[in-house]
């Protein structure tokens, strides 16, 4: 605020605040130069009203007058003049080379605190003063003058400037003038402290506070400034707050007033109160003001705890609070053992203006259940506090005034411990904790209003070490001392606790000037996981799996991965993934879980890797497993090349007791007697195998779960014959150990091509073929006896050591020319021949030769066919007389017309002449010399035969045993004989 108006503002002022001080009191001037065109140089001086000294916000007695001359010192008039304020107070002496950089100064710079541009202009000018006139142009002496109003501030040194502006002269020069502000000391300036009721203010209404600047007796109008000041209030206490000013306080001033801190004021107990006031930089000498404070009408009523004749010193700080519900007004301590009220009419200020009559009560919240009522005289009530709560008394009086004052029974002194732990029993083994002491008053209320240290020692009353051997701290039953800060009637201690095996559950122990608590059993979990084991148990159960174990293959045993925290505290077993060494033969149960399950197939051993999959706990691998056999329930049958033999070469025959599983029991031992059934057979040349006698009992003495089965008699081992198919064994234990029969079978795998032999026919036994003859390293000659009625295929294979089908051979082949009809010769190379002989010999042979192997031989006897005719004639020639008797020779015959000379039998013969059948005969043939003749008639002795007239056909009928005819004819003149064919 300023007391001069606008309206006096001149455009051409300078708003600069720049703090220099001016040592030279006269003005001074800065010549021009010349311009290079020869301009005029202009040199500006202060002629007149520098060097004035002014009261702040005063104008200059006089004005200040500038004169321009050019270089000649001629004056110059219609020179155009610019003015400027500017601040030089911290400047000793303006020097004329300075003024150039004064008047180029940024009045922007110094817009401190503004929030335009009006109010930037107002604080700059309250700094440096502003031009209430000047001169635009010199007048015709070469003159220009300027009026100017003061800063508002003491002690300011203000440099006004004036500058010629570059016009037709083509010249500009600068000049100065000072003026400076009177000083504080000077002016013997105090304060005068008034309120807004003249220093007489009713309790409990605010007022304000001005401080007057006053310089011999009157207002200092024109005093503006801020200024720091140390205010001190002394005043009637009273139950209510006072509101009054102490300590530091900036006022500023306007017109030479100050509203303290701009703020209201209230004060609630009536009396006297006095405020003192302060310069640190004795611009004003001490001050000191009394304020009556004047008892007001009633107001309304308060509850008080103590007579009224007392002072009411201890109700509702703010009376404006006294209908609050929750404002605790009424506090009072447990430990008390009663507490009374007063009700009192008091004014706005709670100052006592009587007791009040005739109220009623009214108790509200949890008070009517946790303090005894009781009534003690009048309208005062006495009550026995006991559970520290909340809640608020309603108390209405005769003439309306209603007070709910709310009271808060806080706990009374502590007098027992209580304690829990820092999570509230449930910790972890692996953190350290601290104890959480909480304080109770004798009425069980928590000393939630208790502030301060004590001295108690803790210990547990059970704890062990970790599996570790991680020691708990402290130990079992050993103290440690501490001092509990506590803060709302709970403490900490400040040395932590730990408790190490989560397998305890101990209490914890304090002591101190109170007695000793106990708290509740603490739940100890582990930590978090950080190392796995191997258990054979779920849930830390079994024992942990250290060294190798041995299992049978009938035992499924179990191995758990269990989670432990860093003290070696069980936490949980974990899910991992597991993998067997290439030692274990089997499966596991899972490839994932909590738990591997191996699963032997047979006797092996190994270990199990699992992988936790928890972030950082490392990979476990068991100790070795070994699984062994089982109790036997089989006998297992194997051969030196496991069942696959060469046949004719010996080996051994193995029996193992197994278990289920197929392992050896290593502990079956001892003679056994077992019954053998098997079947092999003769190779395809007829040799026999050398295997278990199956007729009787076989002994066989098992070590370790294995025998070896005694080889037959005078052998050397077992052998298999025949390739054509597998060798069954079937053993069966005769004393019962083990009462089932097993069997197996053994493959036969043929031998190398050794010898030739000959067949019936090409491809071996699967062609259906039959072995002939066979020479070389086997002596099996067979002489092949065939008649001139037979056709023969001869072939020829190659066959192993003992007599099996090797293949069809490629063989020259050779016949004895001299014997064998037709002559076999040269045939080749061929696997086969046929062979059809026509005429019976004693003995030929039959060679075929394979380059590499030694020649096979065949003999063969060829004898007569089966007989198919018979040849005969008479004894006495063929012409005969009719009715003559003749006799009749026969002789058998084979195909090939070679007498069948084996021949000998009987035969039944029907004769007859042509065209007239006469009769049968019956006969018996003979042997001899190969020629059959008729033994007799059918009705005499002797054959006769005898014609009557003409000629007759023979016809022949059959005969017994060969059941073969034919026809004979004959003719009367001649006789001629016909044979007769089968």
């Amino acid at each position: 605020m300023h007391f001069f108006s606008n309206k006096f503002r001149c455009i051409n002022y300078i708003t600069l605040s720049i703090l220099w001080v001016v040592a030279s009191c006269s003005g001074g001037g800065v010549k021009s130069k010349s311009d290079v065109d020869g301009a005029l140089t202009l040199n500006v001086k202060n002629s007149s009203g520098g060097n004035q000294s002014i009261n702040p916000k005063t104008s200059l007695a006089n004005p200040v007058i500038f004169e321009i001359k050019d270089s000649t010192g001629n004056p110059v008039p219609a020179a155009r003049v610019e003015f400027k304020l500017v601040d030089v107070t911290d400047k000793e002496e303006v020097l004329d080379e300075m003024l150039p950089e004064l008047w180029d100064s940024n009045p922007s710079d110094f817009k401190v605190n503004a929030k335009d541009q009006n109010s930037a202009d107002e604080d700059i000018e309250d700094r440096v003063g502003r031009i209430e006139r000047s001169s635009d142009k010199t007048n015709q002496s070469g003159s220009a003058s300027v009026s100017v109003f003061s800063s508002v501030h003491y002690d300011k040194k203000i440099a006004i400037l004036a500058k010629v502006v570059k016009d037709d002269f083509g010249a500009n020069g600068i000049g100065f003038a000072v003026y400076k502000t009177s000083s504080v000391a000077e002016d013997n300036l105090s304060l005068l402290i008034t309120t807004t009721n003249g220093n007489a203010e009713y309790a409990g209404e605010p007022f304000a506070i001005w401080l007057s600047v006053i310089r011999g007796g009157t207002l200092l109008k024109a005093f503006e400034d801020k200024i720091t000041l140390n205010i001190t209030s002394v005043f009637p206490e009273s139950w209510a707050f006072s509101s009054m000013p102490n300590g530091s306080y900036d006022c500023q001033f306007l017109s030479g007033r100050c509203q303290l801190s701009g703020e209201q004021f209230v004060l609630r107990g009536a009396g006297t109160a006095e405020i003192t006031i302060k310069d640190p930089k004795n611009i004003f000498d001490d001050s000191l003001s009394e304020i009556s404070v004047l008892t007001g009408k009633p107001e309304g009523i308060i509850l008080s705890l103590t007579p009224p004749e007392q002072g009411v010193t201890d109700a509702c700080p703010r009376l404006e609070k006294r209908d609050s519900e929750t404002e605790p007004c009424i506090v009072i301590s447990a430990d008390n053992d009663s507490f009374t009220l007063y009700p009192t009419i008091v004014d706005k200020g709670g100052n006592f203006i009587s007791i009040a009559e005739n109220v009623s009560w009214r108790i509200v919240g949890e008070i009517a259940k946790k303090v005894d009522k009781a009534v003690s005289g009048g309208d005062v009530k006495t009550f026995k506090p006991w559970q520290s709560d909340m809640g608020y008394f309603e108390v209405t009086s005769i003439d309306g005034f209603v007070v709910k004052n709310g009271y808060k029974i806080v706990p009374g002194k502590p007098s027992y411990y209580k304690i829990v732990t820092e999570h509230v029993g449930e910790e972890i083994a692996t953190q350290p904790f601290l104890a959480k002491v909480t304080l109770f008053d004798r009425k069980d209320n928590q000393c939630d209003n208790y502030q301060g240290d004590r001295n108690v020692t803790l210990k547990f009353d059970s704890v062990t070490s970790s599996p570790n051997n991680t020691v708990p701290y402290p130990k079992n039953n050993e103290s440690v001392a501490d001092t509990i800060s506590f803060f709302g009637g709970v403490g900490y201690n400040t040395i932590p606790v730990q408790v190490t095996n989560a397998m305890d559950t101990p209490k914890i122990i304090v002591s101190g000037d109170l007695g000793e608590a106990l708290s509740d059993p603490i739940s100890v979990d582990p930590g978090s996981i950080v190392l796995a084991r191997w258990r054979t148990s779920a849930n830390n159960g079994g024992i942990e799996f250290l060294s190798p174990e041995s299992y049978t293959i009938d035992d499924r045993p179990n191995f758990y991965v269990a989670g432990y925290d860093a003290l070696g505290n069980f936490k949980s077993d974990i899910l991992s993934d597991f993998t067997v060494s290439t030692g274990l033969v089997g499966t596991l149960s899972a490839t994932s879980g909590i738990a591997a399950s191996p699963v032997a197939l047979s006797s092996c051993f190994g270990t199990i890797t699992a992988q936790p999959r928890i972030s950082g706990v490392s990979a476990i691998t068991t100790p070795e497993i070994s699984f062994i056999s089982a109790q036997a329930v089989a006998y297992q049958i194997n051969t030196t090349h496991n069942r696959v033999e060469n046949v004719g070469y010996d080996f051994d025959i193995i029996l193992k007791a197994v278990d289920p599983q197929g392992n050896i029991d290593i502990n079956y031992d001892g003679v056994k007697n077992l019954q053998f059934t098997v079947i092999s057979q003769k190779s395809w040349l007829g040799i026999a195998p050398d295997m278990p006698d199956t007729m009787g009992a076989v002994t066989c003495n098992f070590v370790n779960g294995i025998c070896n089965l005694p080889y037959p008699s005078g052998k050397t081992g077992f052998r298999i014959a025949d390739s054509r198919q597998p060798t069954l064994i079937n053993v069966a234990d005769i004393d019962g150990f083990i009462p089932d029969a097993w069997s197996a079978f053994i493959t036969p795998v043929r031998g190398a091509a050794s010898e030739i032999i000959f067949a019936t026919k090409a491809g071996g036994p699967t062609a259906g073929a039959e072995v002939w003859h066979a020479t070389g390293d086997t002596t099996y000659t067979t002489s092949y006896l065939m008649s001139t009625d037979n056709t023969v295929t001869i072939a020829a294979a190659l066959i192993d050591i003992t007599g099996n089908f090797v293949s069809n051979a490629s063989a020259s082949w050779q016949g004895t020319a001299t014997t064998l009809h037709p002559y076999l010769s040269s045939y080749g190379p061929i696997s086969s021949v046929v062979f059809s002989p026509n005429k019976p010999q004693d003995s030929g042979t039959i060679t075929a030769s394979v380059p590499g192997y030694a020649d096979e031989v065949l003999n063969i006897n060829v004898i007569h066919g089966l007989p198919v005719k018979v040849d005969f004639g008479f004894e006495n020639g063929l012409v005969h007389t009719a009715g003559e008797c003749i006799s009749l020779n026969m002789t058998v015959r084979d195909a090939d017309d070679n007498v069948a000379t084996t021949y000998n039998g009987a035969g039944v013969i029907k004769m007859g002449i042509k065209n007239h059948v006469t009769g049968s005969f019956k006969g018996r043939f003979e042997n001899i010399s190969g020629s059959l003749s008729l033994a007799q008639w059918t009705s005499g002795v002797g054959p006769r035969l005898r014609f009557v007239t003409g000629f007759y056909d023979l016809v022949s009928t059959t005969y017994s045993p060969t059941d073969f005819s034919w026809d004979a004819v004959f003719s009367s003149a001649p006789y001629n004989y016909y044979t007769g064919t089968t």
